[in-house]
């Protein structure tokens, strides 16, 4: 069984109801309130209408937000014309996906696990052949780059870095020979850097600040979203960066998705890109009818600070519970969640699942949702399940309690 199946499957007899959930990547800490001031503020009336009519999004938008990206990497690559407003980085992905199968004709899709479990609901839908290799007990980064060289020239690769689930981050080396094999393959590579910039480490970094030669930039495609630094799940924001030469078909594949990318949506990465600029040059900023002044600017790096603590704080919380509870992560987190393990003599993921919910009242997203086969999953001795640990539509330490009780339920 797929990890597709399993995911639907698992949640068709459950009543969710009073359930926490401590798994979700949509269980953010609230909106910034520097952002819901400026939002106030900021009119969509300060665009161009005409602009509107741009599949891609507003060409003022992403003008600017290319050159901000462009000399933070010291590249000339990106600008309007190869940087997408999308929906998230969910519809980026997809696009990519059925862009790479129908024009591209690529017929194979290598991943990682765990995985984000939409690229492989997308890559399934297109009719891919999937090819993983696994991050669980250990960092098998050498299996991984020898399948893409035995892999069929021109083939799908999909890493997220760092990982959102498992809080895994690429090391530079490996980006490095990575591009070497995508190169010479011939292969195209989707990087899903979606909490790259959410990141409570500071040495994370994009990968273009490895990957800045043309002959690399023409095989990569770079997504991004804003949902999960400035806690806005639900707008749905976020850009896309593709190679230039492909870029004129890509904006078709836009304009068929969407049309036009609501301008609300223009308008809030217009904003981000503005606040990040205004506090590295620290100078005041005109957005829209509202400056961003150095007391803003103060506000709104003191509510970071506070997220960042309330993350710290939970994760001290989880550490603190390992050994007492018998179980481990994967790594320190990097991305917006821990990836939990424990070892078990025997492993029954179904019952895992009703019990938590059924018995103690919490959702849980376990190892199987993440990419792969139900049977690799159980290969191991450990069973694995993501604790996102910027969450506060619950009591989090108090559905956390819970969970380490369920999992000394487990021999």
């Amino acid at each position: 069984m797929n990890s597709i199946e399993f995911f639907y499957k698992s949640r068709q007899n459950l009543q969710f109801e009073n359930v926490s959930s401590i798994s979700s990547g949509n269980n953010m800490f609230p909106t910034l309130d520097v952002y819901n001031k400026m939002l106030n503020f900021f009119s969509l009336g300060d665009f161009s209408w005409n602009d509107y009519q741009e599949a891609g999004g507003y060409i003022s938008t992403r003008s600017y937000i290319s050159s901000i990206i462009n000399a933070e990497h010291n590249i000339s690559y990106y600008n309007f014309d190869n940087l997408f407003i999308s929906m998230g980085t969910t519809d980026a992905i997809d696009i990519i996906t059925l862009y790479a199968k129908m024009k591209l004709k690529c017929s194979h899709a290598y991943y990682m696990l765990p995985c984000y479990y939409l690229f492989i609901q997308s890559a399934m839908n297109y009719g891919y052949n999937l090819h993983f290799s696994s991050q669980i007990d250990g960092i098998y980064n050498e299996i991984f780059l020898d399948m893409l060289k035995r892999a069929p020239i021109n083939s799908l690769v999909y890493l997220n870095n760092p990982n959102s689930l498992s809080g895994i981050s690429l090391s530079r080396e490996f980006i490095m020979r990575l591009f070497s094999v995508i190169t010479e393959r011939q292969h195209y590579c989707i990087f899903d850097e979606i909490t790259a910039r959410a990141s409570l480490n500071d040495s994370i970094y994009s990968v273009l600040s490895i990957a800045n030669q043309k002959e690399c930039l023409d095989r990569i495609f770079i997504t991004c979203s804003l949902s999960k630094e400035i806690s806005l799940p639900g707008v749905r924001s976020g850009y896309l960066l593709t190679p230039k030469h492909l870029a004129p078909e890509i904006e078709h594949f836009f304009r068929q998705r969407y049309g036009a990318i609501p301008p609300f949506i223009s308008h809030v990465m217009m904003l981000y890109f503005k606040i990040q600029n205004a506090l590295k040059n620290n100078q005041d900023e005109e957005i829209g009818t509202f400056v961003l002044n150095k007391e803003l600017r103060n506000i709104y790096l003191l509510e970071k600070d506070a997220y960042k603590s309330l993350c710290n704080d939970n994760i001290s919380y989880l550490f603190g519970l390992k050994d007492a509870h018998g179980f481990d992560f994967l790594c320190p987190s990097y991305g917006q969640s821990l990836f939990i393990s424990k070892h078990a003599k025997k492993i029954n993921y179904w019952e895992y699942i009703k019990k938590c919910v059924n018995n103690y009242g919490i959702d849980v997203s376990f190892g199987p949702y993440f990419g792969g086969t139900l049977d690799c999953w159980t290969h191991y001795d450990n069973i694995y399940a993501r604790i996102n640990f910027s969450n506060s539509r619950v009591n989090f330490k108090n559905a956390v309690s819970k969970f380490v009780d369920f999992l000394d339920t487990i021999e």
